[in-house]
């Protein structure tokens, strides 16, 4: 919040100045991030009611202390149970749609800027529960 109070008074309440001043702030957070690397993190798997069918992701972020955040355990319960829901069809990061409106890539964005660190899925794997392993799906 502060941010857009020091751009609005930067450019004399001029909304539209302002705004893109933040987006450029924002571009700019969003490089830096970029390059960073993600080896920490959590795994986590879901089943369907059913019991037939199960998904197991690893969502990575920068430090140990953002992976054992609660919210970032339950960004990843979000979506294990997202990916789960759609199964297969959904593992493309800008296909998927979570919350109706918003890509999963876009999800892991906003989170990662409210950590201010890199947000990685790194791995998604479907199962199906009792199969003989035949039937495992990694993307």
């Amino acid at each position: 919040m502060s941010l857009c109070k020091q751009a609005l008074e930067q450019w004399n309440g001029d909304v539209e100045r302002a705004t893109k001043a933040l987006e450029a702030i924002s571009n700019v957070k969003a490089t830096k991030i970029a390059q960073q690397v993600a080896t920490e993190g959590i795994i986590r798997a879901t089943i369907d009611p059913y019991g037939q069918f199960g998904v197991m992701i690893e969502l990575n972020c920068e430090t140990d202390f953002v992976a054992r955040s609660s919210g970032f355990v339950a960004l990843a319960d979000k979506v294990a149970q997202h990916v789960l829901l759609c199964k297969e069809s959904c593992v493309s990061r800008d296909e998927t749609f979570v919350d109706g409106s918003l890509t999963l890539a876009q999800v892991l964005l906003d989170f990662s800027f409210f950590v201010g660190e890199k947000i990685v899925l790194r791995r998604v794997v479907g199962f199906v529960v009792g199969g003989s392993g035949d039937e495992e799906t990694s993307h």
